[in-house]
């Protein structure tokens, strides 16, 4: 498209030490208007399910949220509250 475009990178996120192998995958979507590309969406996930990033993180033009990993276990069974 001319004026659509995404792409993805590898990140290596500095406050978690250094790591060679990447921890993070990004995908971008761009959208060019008046003639520059602008970045639309940033999304990141784990690499791998070793990765020492604890989630995944969802950004566009209103700001941020983050969805961690837990291991919680949130399943209910019947009434909430009883």
């Amino acid at each position: 498209s001319d004026t659509k475009a995404f792409s993805s990178v590898v990140e290596f996120p500095s406050n978690l030490g250094v790591d060679v192998t990447g921890s993070l995958l990004a995908v971008q979507e761009w959208k060019k208007t008046e003639g520059k590309w602008k970045l639309q969406l940033h999304q990141t996930i784990p690499w791998s399910s070793e990765s020492p990033a604890q989630g995944t993180l969802l950004c566009d033009c209103r700001g941020c949220v983050a969805l961690t990993r837990s291991n919680e276990n949130r399943r209910t069974s019947g009434v909430m509250g009883k």
